[in-house]
């Protein structure tokens, strides 16, 4: 397979491929090379990121496929060892464990057949038998070689007790002003861009808008997993700093992003400390008007509050509304170290969703696009 050189001080290096005697690479063959690259509308940059897919997948690929075919003749070995009707929930959780192992397995093998594929089709470059669309099929092979393995490795390193689950975050403007609400949805953009990129699934459950621009809170749903874990580094305050040209004034604009445990999580939590409120729906009905289906959930020992307003009625708002309160409590408890929600500190609570995770910075009068300060 050759491998190419790229430019380095304005000198283009030419292609690396051995020859049959051992030799150094002709710049008749780079011509060559370039001639039919150039035929089929196809750049070196494309072929060279095609190589590097394919190499990473040779030098990962076998070692990984090794280590989970043996991850998964242990877990087949414990699932044949427990007695199925005497343990449920053991043998639930083991049956899930191997179904995903062996879902991992399928997927390396089919990366294998993907890069090898993408590796036969590009040595076709060096005959000059090939066109434009089986070089299409080459680079989507890849692109999908590449994504697979980044997904893989970041699931090794995702370890947190829900780190494999989705994720619900909500997005609320931090003061009543144009400002903070133009800002609050463009930090909406960014998450919704970020996950289409990534190629998770996600649906904008409740948006409300502001009557003057943007958006005064967004409720985002990522049913795909691993998100929780990507995502756990976003919660707390996004802040824009708005600079004048004089220097004078300086306006800082908060939104706070609230990430929480998507599943329902079983906490008992008693009747009596919850505050159960309606509120008017997202939704209207047939004459136009808002209706009170929306649900505002407040749990009195720790001050956490939910609402949710998405859903038809006010039984599915109050259920949603309750599911997304324990998983808050799950997770300020697991943030605390604490096993009994009882035990969780309200001023611990207060201060976490008080953390500043991002300051960007815009200068007011100038033309440029505004910086990020990470």
């Amino acid at each position: 397979m050759s491998r190419l050189l790229f430019f380095r001080g304005g000198l283009f290096l030419g292609v690396h491929r051995p020859s049959a005697e051992g030799g150094a690479p002709t710049v008749h063959h780079l011509l060559e090379v370039i001639a039919t690259l150039t035929k089929i509308g196809v750049s070196l940059d494309t072929l060279k990121k095609i190589e590097d897919a394919v190499e990473r997948a040779e030098a990962m690929t076998s070692t990984a496929l090794e280590l989970e075919e043996v991850k998964r003749i242990k877990q087949e070995e414990i699932f044949r060892g427990c007695n199925l009707w005497n343990d449920l929930s053991t043998s639930n959780e083991s049956l899930v464990a191997l179904a995903d192992t062996i879902k991992v397995v399928d997927s390396l093998k089919d990366l294998q057949y993907k890069a090898e594929e993408a590796k036969l089709i590009t040595q076709l470059v060096e005959r000059d038998a090939i066109n434009h669309q089986l070089f299409k099929q080459a680079y989507n092979s890849a692109v999908d070689v590449s994504k697979f393995l980044d997904h893989y490795e970041m699931s090794k390193l995702l370890r947190g007790a829900f780190d494999i689950q989705g994720a619900c975050m909500i997005i609320t403007a931090g003061a009543e002003s144009g400002y903070s609400e133009k800002w609050a949805e463009k930090v909406l953009g960014m998450y919704t861009r970020w996950a289409e990129k990534q190629g998770y699934s996600m649906r904008v459950l409740e948006l409300l808008p502001s009557r003057r621009a943007g958006i005064k809170s967004a409720t985002i749903e990522f049913e795909s997993e691993y998100v929780y874990g990507h995502l756990l580094g976003e919660k707390g305050l996004h802040r824009m700093i708005r600079y004048c040209l004089d220097g004078s004034i300086v306006r800082e604009v908060p939104t706070a992003c609230l990430l929480k445990y998507l599943a329902a999580p079983d906490l008992d939590v008693t009747d009596e400390d919850l505050e159960v409120s309606s509120i008017s729906s997202l939704r209207e009905d047939q004459s136009g008007c808002s209706t009170e289906t929306g649900v505002i959930i407040n749990h009195l020992p720790t001050g956490i509050a939910v609402r949710c307003s998405g859903e038809r009625s006010h039984f599915a708002n109050k259920t949603k509304a309750l599911n997304r309160l324990k998983a808050k409590l799950l997770v300020a408890g697991m943030e605390q170290g604490i096993s009994d929600i009882r035990d969780i500190k309200r001023a611990a609570i207060t201060s976490a969703e008080k953390q500043e995770v991002r300051n960007s910075c815009k200068m007011e009068g100038l033309v440029g696009r505004s910086s990020r300060i990470v």
